[in-house]
Parts: C-alpha cells; sequence; structure tokens
C-alpha cells in the first residue's frame, strides 16, 4: 500500500486509546468507523486523522452511556449536539462535563451559563502551533497531533476532550486575539495517566466560568457585557490561561462548516479575596 507511514493499524490504534481491536471493529460492524483503507487479500486495517478524531469522540459517547444507535443518529447529523444534551440530562445531570461539551445549539449572541464546571487534573500531551484560531486550521492540526500522540502510544484519555489553550490571561483580550491574525496556541490532548514525555504537563484541578459562543452568529465582544456581569455578581477573577474547546463533530462536519460551530470557552477562575 503507497504512503501507509501516513496510517496506523488497528493493533496500535487499540493500544494507544486502551481499547480492544473487537471495540474498534463493533464500531466498524455498526457503520460507525470506515478505516482509511483496507489491504487486499489480508484485510489489514489502516487508519489515519480523520479516523482518530472520529474514535476519539465515539469513545468518549460510548464511555458515557450512548448506545450505537445513539451513535449512528449523531452522525447523520455531526456537530448537532441537540439530541446529545437532551440524552445526557436524561441520563445523569451530574454529569457535568458531558452536559457542558454537548448542549444544544444556541441562539444568536451566545450565553453565558450561571453554573460552573469543574475541570479535574490531568495529564495532558502539550504541543504550541501558531495558527489562524479558525475551524479549518484547528481541524488541520488537532488531526495532525492525535496522529502523532496514536503513533507514538500515548495513552489518549477518550473520555475527555481535547483543548485549546490560548495563552489569554484576561478573558477580554480575546477579542482583539481573534482580530490579530495567527497566533500562538497549545493543543492539549489528556491522557489517562503519566507518560514519559517531554511534552506532557499535569493541568491542575480548577474551577472555569462556562461560555458558549458560535463565532457565525455573533460578534466576541457581544459576550463581553454577560461576562465581566457574572464576575462582578460573583466576586470572580481570571486566574488562568482561557480554554477553547472545538467540539470534534463540527470540525468533520462539512455540514456544520456553513452554520458555523459552537465553541467553548472555559475561563478559569477564583474567588476574589476581601
Amino acid at each position: 500500500m503507497s504512503g501507509d507511514k501516513h496510517m496506523l493499524q488497528i493493533g496500535a490504534v487499540a493500544k494507544s486509546f486502551g481499547v480492544s481491536e473487537n471495540t474498534i471493529r463493533r464500531f466498524e460492524a455498526a457503520g460507525l468507523l470506515t478505516p482509511a483503507h483496507v489491504t487486499d487479500g489480508s484485510g489489514y486495517r489502516y487508519y489515519d486523522g480523520d479516523n482518530l478524531l472520529l474514535l476519539a469522540e465515539l469513545f468518549s459517547l460510548k464511555t458515557f452511556g450512548f448506545e450505537y444507535g445513539d451513535l449512528q443518529a449523531y452522525l447523520r447529523r455531526p456537530g448537532d449536539y441537540g439530541s446529545l444534551y437532551d440524552k445526557l440530562l436524561e441520563k445523569q445531570r451530574a454529569i457535568n462535563l458531558l452536559v457542558e461539551l454537548f448542549s444544544r445549539r444556541l441562539e444568536p449572541g451566545g450565553s453565558v451559563r450561571e453554573e460552573t464546571v469543574e475541570l479535574d487534573e490531568t495529564f495532558c500531551l502539550c504541543k504550541d502551533a501558531v495558527m489562524l484560531p479558525e475551524r479549518d486550521a484547528v481541524s488541520a492540526f488537532l488531526k495532525e497531533f492525535l496522529y502523532e500522540a496514536v503513533a507514538q502510544g500515548m495513552p489518549v484519555d477518550p473520555s475527555k476532550t481535547i483543548q485549546i489553550l490560548t495563552q489569554c490571561r484576561d478573558y477580554r483580550e480575546y477579542g482583539r486575539f481573534l482580530q490579530d491574525g495567527a497566533q500562538r496556541l497549545v493543543c492539549a490532548i489528556p491522557l489517562s495517566r503519566e507518560a514519559g514525555h517531554e511534552n506532557v504537563r499535569l493541568f491542575p484541578a480548577c474551577r472555569a466560568v462556562n461560555v458558549s459562543w458560535n463565532p457565525a452568529q455573533a460578534d466576541y465582544p457581544a459576550l463581553l457585557p454577560p461576562i465581566d456581569a457574572l464576575f462582578a455578581q460573583k466576586g470572580l477573577v481570571q486566574n488562568g490561561v482561557m480554554r477553547v474547546i472545538y467540539p470534534i463533530g463540527g470540525l468533520l462536519s462539512k455540514e456544520a462548516a456553513g452554520s458555523g460551530i459552537t465553541l467553548r470557552l472555559l475561563i478559569p477562575f477564583s474567588e476574589r479575596a476581601e
């Protein structure tokens, strides 16, 4: 097979994600995954960056109780998180992290939620990048980076989402950041355990204000008044860089490109000292 150096066999993929090869084959049998290449005769399966991004999302959803039928319905409308959000609320309201990841599409103008997000202590494989903070650039970078992580046998944790760190220690700076063109970002892939790699960092547990934003529906400055009001009302101060979550379904879906995708902006905070 030509170009097989850019693809990974099923054993390497299964080992990195901490699952069995049969788990991946069951996704294929259910019509949820198609290998990038299957060799004639021997039937060896090979997976590329698109496959790995999709697997990361499927593993995450399956971990939190979604059945094959739910996943099949979701893939028919990738990037549409409405039905997933409803099912999460039905299954267990206490699964706060996943509820935040897959809330329904926003009305124009975005929203700032009253509740806060509890972020666990996590080891992450990190990589710096200079790029435009937009859908196509982020999608291409994440595919390449996730492929590298799996190829190196990193213990990727499919129950946690890949994050982008903006370097913005003041959420008000993010608007200027978006206007300045290509910027330095840090991509963080959560790991299930510590790994002996120079680019693995430990992210401490923290609380964060959750902001939902669809850039196609509203400019970032429109979000600032409600964020300012929430921080002032609750006496909060930002105490870390703002994290951006790009929903993988939206990155993979061509249909989502026209309407834009809903981002999650997580602003770490502490309570202002009296």
